[in-house]
């Protein structure tokens, strides 16, 4: 049989430096046995009731659809494709041409888009817009520039539906986009 070899108090303390913190490591490893046959929670009552839905939000249609190429030269001269796109909730349809004139439409998904995009563009032009009659149930115009491109703005109430028109140009000034931008804004409320 072997004896038991007695330690030394240098290698018993080495020994415990080891050991303790190996113990340690299994011990805070967080894994725990294999589970036997564990009950399945079950659901109280009030977990089984229906959760309410979320309020759905309408979806606004399709700008680049409600305006056709032709509607678009017409009112503003400008002969480009159309892009759609989303933006805060919005469906945006934007046309550029060739010389960087660009009209731009928003539909928002609810009536409450008009008041939003009205302070909105007050904001970022900081300027009061002009209340327009004849145009929806509510609409205004605000001039501004973009970068450093005039720009002439609509925002239109008509029911439950709200939008912007935007009409922009470097080689155009305000008096001249204004009533293109205008006569965008009347083909799109006419779709509204």
């Amino acid at each position: 049989m072997l004896a038991a070899m007695p330690l030394s108090p240098t290698l018993r303390a080495r020994a415990c430096a080891i050991t303790i913190p190996l113990l340690l490591i299994v011990a805070c490893s967080g894994k725990e046995p294999a589970p036997q046959a564990q009950a399945i929670p079950r659901p109280s009552a009030e977990q089984t009731q229906a959760t309410p839905a979320a309020p759905v939000v309408p979806s606004a249609p399709d700008p680049c659809a409600m305006i056709s190429a032709a509607e678009l030269q017409a009112a503003t001269s400008i002969a480009a494709e159309s892009h759609s796109s989303m933006s805060g909730g919005a469906r945006v349809c934007t046309w550029t041409d060739a010389n960087g004139k660009s009209a731009i439409v928003q539909l928002y998904p609810t009536a409450s888009g008009y008041e939003e995009s009205r302070r909105a563009f007050e904001s970022f032009y900081k300027v009061t817009a002009e209340t327009v009659a004849g145009l929806g149930d509510e609409a205004c115009y605000i001039a501004g520039k973009t970068a450093s491109m005039p720009t002439a703005t609509f925002c239109v109430l008509k029911g439950s539906s709200s939008a912007s028109v935007q009409v922009m140009s470097i080689t155009e000034d305000l008096t001249a986009l204004k009533p293109q931008a205008l006569a965008l804004a009347r083909k799109l409320a006419a779709k509204l």
